[in-house]
């Protein structure tokens, strides 16, 4: 659980008003590793801090936004920063605008990854819309009752347009996952792109585990990827190994088929650290290579 680093209480009008509250997180790493294409073991390190702003009106809607801050002020004078989003949420539901997960991404989500840095995030699922793919904001709503979750999304259409499903489902300790999307310019296809893609996940003792399919249709092209992960927990150990496979090759361009499999452990330290490593062959035509890291991560 993340330890506050600042909380500040702006009072809103006067006594009986609501009030809204403003809090600063972070995350942290550091260690080696070894992704990058000139195949050294390097150092590699990153520090994060994320502003997290929320309230609720007098009719007891609420509402707030988040951003976060990478490596502020660095030693080049650079800066990146993320677009955000805003939500308001009531008994209708959640809508959330900002660069936000489509629809399809909240009801599937990805597979268990490994290492500290991610090692190139190969255990992802890949979506046509959400988390920035647009260039531009989108909206989601989202609507829960009882263990079913229900997503739409869609962007503005100022450069592309498109919109996603999903729906969700949690039964005791499994987890289901359903997902429709379409683009009209995903893979640069000039007739688009649709997506269907559908995850089944449950948790047995000390193994939880996930696995995930998806179907898209590019232009009357298939595209297809499936992989599963899975996670053995024991006090504060975990291990976790994934095998993802993301077949591209009918598609027309540098596109192939791409299988990655990686195995990593975490070893939680307490207060917010933690020991984390790991190693992921990739395998795409020609290029058939490994990469690894170890290092410590922090939560702030």
């Amino acid at each position: 659980m993340k330890k506050i680093l600042l909380a500040t209480t702006i009072l809103v009008g006067t006594a009986g008003f609501a009030a809204a509250e403003v809090t600063l997180s972070g995350d942290a790493r550091m260690g080696v590793t070894n992704n990058t294409d000139s195949g050294d073991t390097e150092f590699s390190s990153r520090a994060r801090v994320k502003f997290t702003m929320s309230g609720e009106t007098d009719g007891g809607l609420s509402f707030g936004a988040s951003f976060r801050a990478h490596e502020a002020g660095d030693a080049n004078g650079n800066t990146e920063m993320s677009s955000g989003s805003v939500f308001m949420s009531g008994a209708f539901g959640t809508i959330t605008m900002g660069n936000v997960a489509g629809a399809a991404e909240a009801a599937v989500g990805d597979l268990s990854g490994v290492g500290y840095t991610g090692l190139g995030d190969f255990s992802d699922t890949v979506f046509l819309t959400g988390d920035g793919a647009e260039g531009e904001p989108i909206v989601q709503y989202a609507y829960t009752a009882g263990d079913l979750s229900v997503y739409v999304s869609t962007s503005d259409g100022a450069q592309v347009e498109n919109y996603a499903l999903g729906v969700g489902y949690k039964m005791g300790d499994y987890n289901f996952g359903l997902g429709y999307e379409s683009s009209s310019n995903a893979f640069g296809a000039p007739d688009g792109a649709t997506h269907l893609v559908a995850s089944v996940g449950g948790t047995f003792g000390a193994i939880s585990a996930k696995a995930v399919y998806g179907k898209a249709d590019v232009s009357g092209l298939d595209a297809d990827q499936y992989g599963l992960s899975a996670t053995y927990t024991a006090d504060a150990l975990a291990v976790t190994g994934f095998y993802k496979v993301v077949d591209t090759s009918a598609l027309p361009g540098p596109f192939g088929k791409t299988t990655a499999t990686g195995i990593g452990a975490s070893y939680d330290l307490g207060g917010g650290a933690a020991v984390k490593g790991g190693v992921v062959n990739v395998d795409f035509g020609p290029v058939d290579d490994s990469v690894y890291d170890l290092g410590v991560t922090f939560s702030f």
